[in-house]
């Protein structure tokens, strides 16, 4: 049986978070077994806002990659990504150090994505 606090703590999980995470477990992905690269995409109107918001990301630890309008987008797009075991907790503290990178670099916080198992397994990885 979970603790009193637990109900508080599972408040501070993302719905839409708890929401990818629950679809993956029912599809059968087992998230809980093997890390994968989780990737998180932060989004700014300049160069620059990303370039700050980017070198923050590394700081916390996340490999980072920079697109922009010259990659066919309409804004500039920070792919922070780290190598993971996908729970609530780890995307919950990931979106956690990511939306105040990105809203105070000027932009936002825009959700993640993962690999699933086929993919892993397609990729010898896990």
């Amino acid at each position: 049986m979970p603790g009193f606090l637990d109900r508080f703590r599972r408040s501070d999980v993302d719905p839409g978070d708890r929401d990818l995470i629950r679809l993956m477990l029912d599809e059968g992905e087992q998230l809980g077994t093997r890390p994968r690269e989780t990737t998180h995409y932060l989004h700014f109107e300049t160069a620059q806002a990303a370039d700050i918001a980017a070198s923050e990301a590394r700081v916390a630890g996340f490999r980072v990659e920079i697109g922009g309008p010259e990659d066919e987008r309409e804004d500039w797009q920070v792919r922070a990504s780290h190598t993971i075991i996908v729970d609530e907790q780890t995307i919950t503290m990931a979106r956690g150090t990511l939306t105040p990178v990105a809203r105070d670099a000027g932009g936002f916080y825009d959700g993640w994505d993962t690999y699933a198992d086929a993919a892993l397994d397609e990729m010898g990885s896990g």
